[in-house]
């Protein structure tokens, strides 16, 4: 039974409609499943089949739309959200030049107008990484490669090769931890699998395509591009390969062995921890926690079996892949056809929608003031706490009577 997603959809719901005219969004309805009679299979026996019992028409009178991967109330009000925030993001941007400088409104208001700037977007092409990729191709040892991984960690650039950073300590969460997980891929994380490099996955090939775009687009000629995608794919596949598979990494056991810090220095000596912390500007630690406990002895491999210009080739890749959506609007197609063939729909919205996951990436505090003072009342925020409440007391009432 979806108890989850219907306490999710009723709480979101409620926030959602109180403003909804106000900013031009049509009002739900049990298309958009809004609980209502109509959308419920009264004809099932809800102890067989409660899914369908209590949506079963809705199931067989609304359609997947054609540029959406799947269709459900996360990706319905996944939509509404999106349409709020680039509502908000704009309202902001009309005020951003008189608000306080660091305010929300300035920090959000100037994110839209730049990133709403197309033109002058499209005019700058790649010059604004320029100094990035030129740093690359001064690379001449594998400790320079080291420090410009460390420098991109530490300014929000891609997690190139390992990554070292602080959570909470599994044992004290007052405290903070040094941990290593793995580094991250040119693909999202929940398409990675396709990284196990199974033989005839028709992502694959995709994969490689988009890769050789993206570098095209970037000002590469066609077969530096091509080489640039192999090189990439077997980098990628190798390192993934020290990755835990989701089996095993939803056991905890797994994620959170610990090691001294010169027993984990051992596995990739090739990667000198003392001057990536030090770049980064994260203290020694005694030990670490290995989030990915195979990884480093992967990375390890493919640095030692892997040319260095294979190694830039590969993070020039990575590098504007990772900053592609602030530089030419010709990164979009490529990204588009790639996403076609990993999800079977061409998602095309309009630009101010796809500014959701970059503010939510980059402002989210900020962007969020901005969504809740416009979305959320008094009233409102008072019936939700109630209904938490009121989960919470019941949940409680349940824990305590049963063995």
């Amino acid at each position: 039974m979806k108890i989850i997603p219907l306490l999710l959809t009723s709480t979101l719901l409620l926030s959602g409609s109180a403003f909804a005219e106000e900013n031009s969004l049509p009002p739900l309805t049990p298309d958009d499943l809004q609980f209502s009679p109509e959308n419920m299979d009264t004809s099932v026996d809800p102890a067989d089949d409660f899914y369908r019992y209590a949506s079963g028409n809705w199931l067989d009178r609304v359609n997947r739309p054609a540029d959406k991967a799947s269709w459900d109330v996360f990706s319905i009000i996944g939509e509404r959200l999106i349409k709020q925030l680039a509502a908000v993001a704009k309202k902001a941007s009309e005020g951003s030049a008189e608000a306080p400088k660091g305010s929300p409104t300035q920090l959000v208001g100037d994110f839209y107008k730049a990133y709403m700037n197309v033109e002058a977007m499209d005019a700058a092409g790649i010059e604004p990484i320029q100094s990035d990729l030129d740093a690359i191709e001064a690379l001449e040892t594998l400790d320079d490669l080291t420090r410009f991984a460390a420098d991109q960690a530490a300014m929000s650039g891609p997690a190139l090769f390992a990554i070292f950073a602080p959570s909470a300590d599994p044992a004290d969460s007052k405290r903070y931890a040094i941990f290593s997980v793995g580094p991250s891929f040119g693909v999202e994380d929940h398409h990675l699998e396709l990284l196990r490099n199974k033989e005839g996955d028709p992502r694959i090939p995709a994969y490689r395509a988009y890769v050789a775009e993206i570098m095209k687009v970037a000002g590469y000629p066609e077969d530096d591009a091509t080489r640039i995608a192999d090189i990439t794919l077997r980098i990628e596949t190798a390192l993934y390969a020290g990755i835990l598979t989701p089996e095993e990494g939803n056991d905890p056991r797994n994620r959170y062995s610990k090691l001294g810090y010169e027993e984990v220095q051992a596995q990739v000596p090739e990667f000198d921890l003392d001057l990536y912390l030090e770049t980064v500007g994260f203290e020694k630690p005694d030990a670490v926690f290995m989030f990915e406990p195979r990884a480093l002895p992967e990375l390890s491999k493919v640095l030692k079996e892997t040319p260095l210009e294979d190694l830039k080739a590969y993070a020039a890749f990575r590098v504007i892949e990772n900053y592609k959506e602030f530089l030419t609007s010709a990164f979009e197609e490529p990204a588009k056809e790639f996403n076609l063939v990993l999800t079977g729909a061409r998602t095309d919205r309009p630009r101010q929608e796809h500014m959701y996951d970059l503010l939510k990436e980059n402002l989210g505090h900020p962007a969020s003031q901005l969504f809740v003072e416009t979305y959320y009342s008094d009233e409102t925020k008072a019936e939700v706490i109630k209904m938490v409440e009121r989960i919470h007391g019941k949940f409680r009432e349940r824990a305590e009577t049963r063995d």
